[in-house]
This record gives structure tokens, sequence and C-alpha cells, in this order.
């Protein structure tokens, strides 16, 4: 059994390369992971090394994203609580379903071990494997040739060392001078026998010894290895799993088109574009990997299991993202425009008065208030002291108590002024903006 398992694309060998003899020097021993071709049944070959191996190190880059194989391999990492992320390509995040695990940011990394980054990683894999720094570090894995397999290269030299020989005991022998004469005479037997049958005996040269490598386990041999039983029926659960996906898929689109609509028809628009374009490259890798699995043979369950609890998570963060994502556009009449404006003029009659019309007439209205607090946050921004902004603040107080729902859905602007507010005005003007959170909870 390794120590690591190192998954990574083959794009970023030469950086894999240098992962595997710092964690070797480290005390671990690393087993290589391998590319494979599409459609080979990569699960015999490796299945029992990455569920064997106690850690899984992942390398995240641009390259290793792009990876269902480098994916697969994480995947199984993260089902068996092994997995250590390090990401080594700059501006990219972790695919869906492993961006809660912390990975080690290494992306611009300069190879001094005493970085906190390298730390981190450190303390992370020994959490599941023990360093032995006895351990050889030349050790490597070489794959079988035989297994057909086209590895990542990343060779990496090991001299050969030659073997010394023990040191020549120069003191005297305590053996017994019989015993030495008993060994002489067998020796002279010994060559009389072969001196006297070397007519019928052939004697053959020694062969050179050559190194070989590793045998392979058998997996029809090997109980450690466990062979794929392909006997199983699992037609009924992988029928279900699909209709599972294909239901969801379903669901998500027309959620997505509905939303969109409402964009091409200007009733919303997308406000955050960043979670959006996560969102879609999520559902494009889901897609592909469902894409895989048919042209590997609709077979893998287990593969199917992830795509479907992937499929279940991504509508769940589509749901929940809606209302980040897609922000409703709000008009308010001209009338409600110039009562804004006007309460932030000079003349304090008029601020009055339009402090007033707003309660009473637009209170009720979340447009007109969204569009009051925007102007609150901009006002502050040019003047902390237009005594328009206390106005506003007067109202909102009292609005909150009366009409609270025409302000919460604008309860995160709302809050970004009341935060900066609370560290600029009085105590006074401070008891009024926690009065506004209070009545929002």
């Amino acid at each position: 059994m390794k120590d690591i398992f190192i998954s990574y694309s083959r794009k970023d060998s030469e950086i894999a390369e240098k992962f595997q003899k710092l964690l070797t020097e480290e005390g671990w021993s690393v087993f290589w992971d391998v590319e494979i071709l599409p459609g080979e049944a990569w699960s015999d070959k490796l299945e029992a090394k990455l569920n064997d191996c106690k850690c899984i190190v992942v390398l995240w880059s641009e390259h290793s994203l792009q990876s269902d194989y480098v994916k697969e391999e994480a995947a199984i990492g993260k089902s068996g609580k092994k997995l250590v992320p390090i990401m080594i390509g700059s501006d990219i995040t972790p695919p869906f379903g492993f961006g809660m695990l912390e990975a080690a940011m290494l992306n611009d990394w300069d190879g001094d071990k005493n970085n906190r980054e390298y730390q981190n990683l450190i303390k992370a894999i020994s959490k599941h494997a023990t360093p032995n720094k006895d351990r050889n570090s030349s050790e490597t894995v070489v794959p079988n040739p035989d297994q057909g397999i086209t590895t990542k290269t990343a060779s990496i030299s090991v001299s050969k060392t030659k073997t010394t020989p023990p040191p020549v005991n120069t003191a005297k022998s305590k053996t017994p001078l019989f015993a030495g004469l008993g060994l002489g005479l067998l020796a002279l037997l010994a060559a009389g026998f072969f001196f006297f049958n070397k007519s019928s005996t052939t004697v053959k040269p020694l062969k050179p010894v050559v190194d070989q490598p590793a045998p392979v386990p058998d997996k029809d041999k090997d109980p450690a290895v466990k062979p794929i039983d392909d006997t199983a029926d699992n037609s009924a659960e992988i029928n279900n799993l699909r209709k599972s996906i294909s239901d969801i898929n379903m669901s998500s689109k027309k959620i997505l088109d509905n939303e969109l609509q409402d964009v091409s028809n200007k009733k919303k628009e997308i406000a955050a574009p960043g979670k959006f374009t996560a969102l879609k490259n999520t559902r494009s890798d889901l897609d592909a990997r469902m894409k895989q699995w048919v042209a590997n043979g609709s077979k893998d369950l287990e593969q199917l299991k992830g795509i479907a609890a992937d499929s279940k998570k991504y509508l769940s963060t589509l749901n929940s993202s809606l209302g980040d994502i897609f922000k409703v556009v709000e008009s308010i009449s001209p009338e409600a425009k110039g009562l804004i404006t006007q309460l932030f003029e000079t003349n304090e009659g008029r601020r009055k008065s339009a402090r007033n019309t707003l309660m009473k007439t637009y209170g009720n209205n979340p447009a007109v208030m969204g569009a009051l607090i925007d102007q609150c946050n901009k006002e502050f921004k040019k003047d902390i002291y237009n005594n328009g902004i206390f106005q506003a603040i007067w109202a909102l107080n009292e609005i909150s108590k009366k009409n609270p729902d025409s302000l919460r859905p604008h309860k995160k602007a709302l809050s970004e002024f009341i935060d900066k507010a609370m560290k600029q005005y009085k105590a006074g003007t401070q008891g009024q903006l926690r009065s506004i959170q209070r009545n929002l909870k």
C-alpha cells in the first residue's frame, strides 16, 4: 500500500514531478497517476491503487479542470475522505462539488519549504499518512509496460548503487584446525567426482542477473485486487438514476429559461454575471460527464451515482442563487423620482415635505424604497452630513415599523449603508439605525 496517489493532468507533469520528489523526501511513498485512453476500463487498473492508498493529492489547474479522469480520481478521494487538493493554477476555482475542501494555494510557490501553504499541505497529508524519513527518498513507482497504459512521463534519474562487499575479518579464527582440514577434504572429494563425471555432465553458464520490474498483481488471483462484477444486474438502479438526472436537467433548464425570458423582456437583469457563468460551466461539466459515461458503455454505476449527486447539488445551488443572479428591474414613477431628489436638496421645508410624502404614499412600494436606499448610499459618498440623509434615516425607520416588507428586498444595500453610517453618526442616529435592523429581522 502506497501512502500517496498524485492525480494530475499530463500537461502539468513537470510540476507533478516536483511534488513527487518533495513528498518522497518528506518520507512518504508516492504512486504516480496514469493517463487512461478514452474507452478503456480504467477501474480495473487503478481502482485498487486509488482505494488502497492512504491519501489522494490532486493538482488543480486549468488543464486538470478539463480532465474527466482527474475529476474521477478526486471524487474517489473525496468519497473516501482522503482527498488533499493543491491549487497550481491562477484565477481558477475547483470543480463543482470540491469547492468546500480547503486547498493549498501553491500556484506561485517558489519552492520554499517554510512557506505556510506548503507547511499546511504537509500537515494535511500527515493526517492521513505518517511520513517515514528513513524511507529511500529515491523510491518511485514505474507502471508495468505489459499493462499497455500510456503513462504520464515524469522521468527521474536514479543512480544504481554498487554493493560494497563486507570487510574481511583479519583477526585470527577461533575455528579448530581439524575443521579446516575437514572442509579441504570435502573439496577434494567434490573435485574428484567432477573429474570422473565430466564426460557426461554439462556445466551450464550462469545467466546474468537482470533487474525485473515489480510483479503486477493479478486481479484474478490476488484477493487485494477486486475485479468488477460484470455479471451484476444494475439495470434497474441505472435506469432510476438516469431518470432522476433527466428530471433535474429538465427542471433546471425550465428555471433558467424563465429567468432569461424575463431578462429578454427587460423585467429582470443579470446582477451577478460571475455566478451566472459559474452555473453555466457547472451545467456544461455535468453534460460532458454524462456523455463520457454513455461513450464508455453506460454501465459504470458508481460514476453515474456521482453525476446524479452533483446534479442534485447543482439544482439546489441554482435555486438558492436566483435572487443574487437575476435582479428585478424596478421602475418608479417620475413623481417618486422627484421626491427622492427633493429630499436631498438644501431647502429644509422641501426636504420634510418630500420625506412625509414618501412615507405616506410610497412607503409600501419596494421599488421606490430601493431607489431611496441607493440614493442614500450615493449621497453618503458625497457628503456624510447632508441633512437629507438624516431625513431619509428617519423615514426608513418609520417604514421599517409599518411596512418592513417593502425594505426586505433591499436588505443587503440597506445593511451596507447602515454599517457605514454607524461609524460616522452620533448616538441618536445610531439608535434609529439599530431600530431599522431590529425591525427587519
